[in-house]
């Protein structure tokens, strides 16, 4: 019922325009995210026996940042993907497409959001506790403060009030 109401079902929707910017975006977070996972926190062993394996494989962070960055890739291939394949249907399967694109582009905002922050706590989390952890605070806070930022604020876009307006109906 909720996505009867959403801003894309509406007929003056730009689904081009919007699938091309979702699309562009998806590919610069897999781009990032690929980069990201071989350039490994810490760097990587040049001594010998463990010549060539990250430096901070035991860590419990850097596992953490391996597994959302990807997470973060696979999303925003799948949703690269699927922004692909919904320019080639008609324009009910576009629609649909890019629903479904919100939920991916959600996922992969988060995963980059975890993978920053894991990171980040990897690398410096043993010389300076107290800045790996305001930085996890600030990535965990980012959320929710988008969040404040689109529902209850005075800085309310039309289209933020179109989709807050439609989450509220029943």
């Amino acid at each position: 019922m909720r996505y009867k109401k959403h801003a894309l079902n509406r007929t003056g929707a730009d689904l081009k325009t919007y699938t091309k910017t979702v699309s562009l975006v998806a590919t610069l977070l897999a781009t990032i995210s690929f980069a990201a996972a071989f350039t490994m926190p810490g760097g990587y062993n040049s001594d010998d026996p463990n010549k060539g394996y990250a430096i901070l494989i035991k860590s419990p962070a850097l596992k953490v940042f391996l597994l959302s960055d990807t997470v973060t890739f696979c999303s925003s291939l799948a949703l690269a993907i699927l922004m692909m394949w919904g320019t080639l249907g008609d324009l009910e399967f576009l629609r649909s497409t890019a629903l479904w694109s919100q939920h991916y582009l959600k996922i992969a905002f988060y995963g980059s959001l975890v993978t920053f922050g894991t990171g980040v706590y990897a690398v410096i989390s043993e010389e300076c506790l107290w800045v790996a952890i305001v930085v996890c605070l600030m990535v965990c806070s980012t959320p929710f403060i988008c969040r404040l930022l689109i529902t209850g604020s005075s800085i309310m876009t039309p289209y933020a009030a179109i989709l807050h307006a439609a989450q509220l109906e029943p």
